[in-house]
């Protein structure tokens, strides 16, 4: 019995050897007969692998794009309150220029008035000038007939 069990012991063993031969002999002659089906599939399984390589190295340029326009958009936003903040600036100046033009052009609408009066004067000032000259010509003409007279009457 012992004997028995030993042959199918090492039977099995040889068996499951023979076995495993038998698929390495399989695999080494279909490696050899070439299955061309074999060719396209290990082709495939090739560039399936280079391209998930390129995906993940895409992922990755996304990712680190996505990273710089995060970025990009902070410093837009920093710039676009900037902006906001200089127009308002702008705008308070430019009401204030429109506040000083109307205070100039009062004041220069002062100085013409004033100039204008002031021309006035100086016209009326000259025409009494002219007129005390002529008076005073009078006068000393009226002054000498005055004299010639009392002259002639003494």
């Amino acid at each position: 019995k012992d004997l028995h069990m030993s042959h199918d012991a090492t039977r099995l063993h040889y068996e499951a050897v023979v076995e495993q031969w038998s698929m390495r002999f399989e695999d080494a002659l279909s490696m050899i007969n070439f299955n061309p089906a074999e060719a396209v599939i290990t082709d495939l399984e090739a560039d399936l692998a280079e391209a998930d390589d390129k995906i993940e190295q895409l992922e990755q340029e996304i990712v680190s794009r996505d990273n710089m326009l995060e970025v990009v958009r902070k410093q837009l936003s920093k710039v676009e309150e900037q902006v906001d903040s200089q127009n308002l600036v702008v705008k308070d100046l430019e009401r204030k220029l429109k506040y000083t033009e109307q205070q100039l052009s009062g004041t220069v609408g002062f100085r013409e008035r004033m100039g204008m009066i002031v021309s006035d004067y100086e016209v009326r000032l000259e025409v009494l000038e002219d007129s005390v000259l002529k008076f005073s010509s009078i006068k000393k003409e009226l002054h000498d007939e005055i004299a010639a007279l009392t002259a002639e009457n003494f």
